[in-house]
């Protein structure tokens, strides 16, 4: 549970720990992505202006990261420079309905963040919480650079599963899931995932808010909607709205992320995150790919949600 000094300073600026990366797809569209990225693009275009850490190559998918970044006034202050390996890539595959799957090149730049060039970017700013996933902590060298900035900057943390195949395990889960504030997962992870006594409990996802004790567990639910579950409540919102055409589902989830934590920051109740939040993914599925450089689709969200 958050203390008091923790929970007066989470309006701070957000840290956004992880990968970026290029989404290659089939027809030779290249795309910036990666879980972490997203959510701290989403998050720059509502305003909340995050400290983005990650690593890219010394090539020219790295340049195209920085270009991107300033394009969209982000803060790229704590993105470092690998001048051995490369930027990340994945490509992307979509079967007959739609859906993606992900074939994840190894011994990319991201897996390589260097903790004291994290220090050196975060010294004098104030911050509010950390986001992370577990792509971006499948080599130790990165784990060990994220415990090493928690303990320094002592933030909460947002984690966000995004288990991807075959690049984690039950340690690292557990590890993460440790003394984390928030977690977001999908039902495909739940099921996954070891918790202490989920044969006990009325579900796997009450079974994990009692054995890691988080504020929130966040579950998505594909086309059955989302819940929101804390000591308190367990909130629910069905699905706003299928993908249309011209629009896909590519980063869906990491759109509804940044909502969650805007709400969190903004000191929204489960439910009004959770609709907020649904709302805003399903603008995505309208468009191709993870984000977006129209500042018009964030200022109506900011408009309408009064931010």
């Amino acid at each position: 549970m958050l203390d008091k000094s923790q929970r007066a300073r989470l309006t701070a600026r957000p840290v956004v720990f992880g990968e970026v990366l290029y989404d290659c797809f089939a027809n030779g569209r290249e795309i910036l992505g990666g879980a972490p990225f997203n959510v701290a693009w989403h998050l720059n275009g509502f305003g909340l202006n995050p400290l983005f850490v990650s690593r890219v190559g010394s090539d020219e998918r790295g340049n195209a990261v920085i270009d991107a970044m300033q394009q969209w006034e982000m803060d790229i202050s704590a993105v470092q420079r690998d001048h051995f390996r490369p930027t990340g890539v994945v490509n992307v595959i979509l079967d007959e309905h739609n859906q993606p799957s992900y074939d994840i090149a190894e011994g990319q730049a991201y897996d390589y963040i260097r903790p004291g060039e994290i220090y050196g970017a975060a010294m004098g700013g104030h911050y509010g919480l950390l986001y992370h996933g577990t792509l971006g902590l499948r080599q130790p060298e990165a784990m060990s650079s994220l415990s090493i900035f928690i303990e320094q900057m002592n933030l909460p943390s947002f984690v966000d599963l995004n288990l991807r195949a075959p690049w984690w395990d039950a340690q690292l889960v557990h590890q993460v899931l440790t003394g984390t504030a928030w977690v977001k997962l999908n039902e495909e992870e739940l099921a996954k995932i070891d918790i202490s006594g989920a044969d006990q409990s009325d579900s796997r996802e009450q079974a994990l808010l009692k054995e890691y004790e988080p504020e929130l567990v966040i579950l998505t639910k594909g086309e059955r909607g989302a819940v929101i579950l804390s000591e308190e409540e367990t909130v629910e919102a069905g699905i706003t709205a299928n993908v249309v055409e011209g629009g896909d589902p590519v980063g869906a989830g990491d759109s509804f992320s940044s909502v969650c934590i805007l709400g969190i920051t903004k000191g929204w109740a489960p439910q009004q995150i959770l609709d907020r939040a649904q709302e805003f993914a399903a603008a995505i599925c309208g468009i191709s790919g993870a984000t977006t450089s129209d500042k018009l689709l964030y200022q109506d969200f900011r408009e309408k949600w009064n931010i």
